[in-house]
């Protein structure tokens, strides 16, 4: 296909192309600083497929010149008419954009490489399938945009997936902080923490029963041990005794 000229209509495109162009060029300047981030920042891009394009290849037709002197040949013949029936040559030509990241210092090439990422985001978003999602675009920023990027996969590059990301962005700081929100938050918190306090408190208790019933276990195992060891000694010593008395018994008779 074609690229486009128009994605919605010129009022709007125009006012969305400038959002987009402002929020790449604060991006490609940002990134272009640092070695990885500029590496992360083109494979993001990449995965969106904004820095190729491709555009239908140009049909170039040559003249077929018919010798009227040999139509009566019928292999001449033959060999016009499979001229004739050749199939026009069509397809589409790949092209790539790149973006030397050593001119970004120059104010013009830089604006320059924004306008074009910002068409070829356009290309891909719009036109979206709701007015909604139309608007939303309009707020995007430059970290929305570089979480879009990051964050979303190719297939959800669309217009009404990135106006959902936006929205949802946008709207989830001013949920939190709305009074019944943060009344809710904190009350979990504390429920959280009192709960965390009791436990305590409740391990601290079992840990000290614990010890006590195992304490207690052990003294009462060590008496009946010494109990018991007392009692073989005796009976060694009575089976001792009595041997001996039989021995001194046998001995004198």
């Amino acid at each position: 296909m074609s690229l486009p000229t128009k994605f919605v209509c010129p009022e709007y495109d125009g006012i969305f192309l400038s959002v987009h162009v402002r929020a790449f060029a604060h991006i490609l300047q940002r990134a272009s600083a640092k070695e990885h981030s500029w590496k992360t920042f083109l494979a993001d891009l990449h995965k969106h497929d904004l820095l190729t394009f491709t555009t239908p290849r140009e049909i170039v037709l040559g003249p077929i010149v018919i010798e009227q002197t040999r139509l009566g040949d019928r292999h001449y013949r033959d060999h016009i008419v499979v001229e004739l029936n050749k199939p026009i040559p069509c397809g589409f030509d790949r092209h790539s954009i790149d973006i030397e990241r050593d001119r970004l210092t120059n104010s013009a090439y830089l604006e320059e490489t924004a306008s074009i990422l910002a068409y070829m985001w356009g290309r891909k978003l719009l036109p979206a399938e709701t007015e909604s999602s139309h608007l939303a675009l309009l707020h995007m920023t430059e970290d929305l945009l570089g979480k879009c990027l990051r964050r979303l996969h190719r297939g959800q590059s669309t217009g009404d997936s990135v106006a959902r990301f936006v929205l949802s962005a946008t709207i989830s700081p001013l949920v939190d902080d709305l009074a019944p929100i943060k009344a809710l938050d904190d009350f979990g918190k504390s429920l959280a923490n009192e709960t965390a306090g009791k436990f305590a408190i409740f391990l601290a208790n079992l840990s000290a029963d614990l010890n006590s019933d195992f304490a207690a276990a052990k003294q009462h195992l060590s008496e009946e041990s010494a109990a018991a060891s007392k009692a073989l000694d005796e009976r060694f010593t009575a089976l001792e005794a009595e041997t001996a008395a039989r021995f001194a018994s046998g001995a004198v008779s």
